[in-house]
């Protein structure tokens, strides 16, 4: 080694590593998963058939973020997953098919695919730059020349 250098060597088969590789991965996928923008103009149930997911609010104020609205047999379902805790307190996914009409839902709002797609690409690069950034200071911190 060097005199007056710092010498940072990280294997990659190290468990430390695997372990923040892991995490690194999870919080991206996190991260990519969340950025949802809705249309600011609510549809009619009409409208919304068959277009994708969505936010449903009801009348009774029950928000549900949902797959998919289809119609079958002249009534329209809302099809969404929600997570529901079971006898031994453990909890797991349903799928659920719920029947709906226009008078117990107050409004729907579609996913606007291009803002989403647009912020998810904001977040991914923003992501990116604040990695690169921090690790320049940190190489910049640790790293010492005399």
């Amino acid at each position: 080694m060097l005199h007056g250098y710092i010498d940072i060597n990280f294997k990659n088969n190290t468990p430390f590593m695997k372990k923040r590789s892991i995490t690194i991965v999870l919080l991206v996928t996190i991260l990519l998963q969340s950025c949802v923008v809705y249309q600011p103009a609510p549809v009619i149930l009409n409208q919304a058939h068959d277009k994708g997911k969505g936010k449903l609010i009801r009348d009774n104020g029950e928000e549900i973020k949902f797959k998919n609205i289809e119609f079958s047999d002249s009534v329209y379902y809302v099809k969404y997953r929600a997570r529901i805790k079971n006898i031994e307190g453990e909890y797991h996914w349903n799928n659920y098919l719920v029947p709906i009409t226009s008078e117990n839902v107050s409004v729907i709002f579609l996913k606007d695919r291009k803002k989403s797609g647009l912020r998810t690409a904001g977040l991914i690069v923003g992501v990116s730059v604040g990695i690169v950034v921090f690790t320049i200071v940190i190489i910049e911190t640790f790293y010492i020349v005399e």
